[in-house]
């Protein structure tokens, strides 16, 4: 049975989101082809709403950034 809180986690609060999608991680491998072809994963940090893309993003590893 639904209840009224997941009812409105999945359905009304994304709905009504002001989306603000943070960068999650690249993929890769098969993982583009389960995803339909898309590269990148974002997801929103307001509602938790994961979004899909067809590029990747270039970032540096943290251990990088140290050196």
């Amino acid at each position: 049975m639904i209840t009224l809180k997941l009812m409105w986690k999945l359905w009304i609060k994304p709905l009504f989101c002001k989306h603000d999608y943070q960068f999650v991680r690249n993929l890769h491998g098969d993982e583009v082809r389960y995803h339909g072809w898309k590269r990148s994963v974002w997801r929103c940090s307001k509602c938790d709403k994961v979004r899909y893309e067809n590029w990747y993003v270039a970032y540096k590893k943290e251990d990088e950034d140290k050196e």
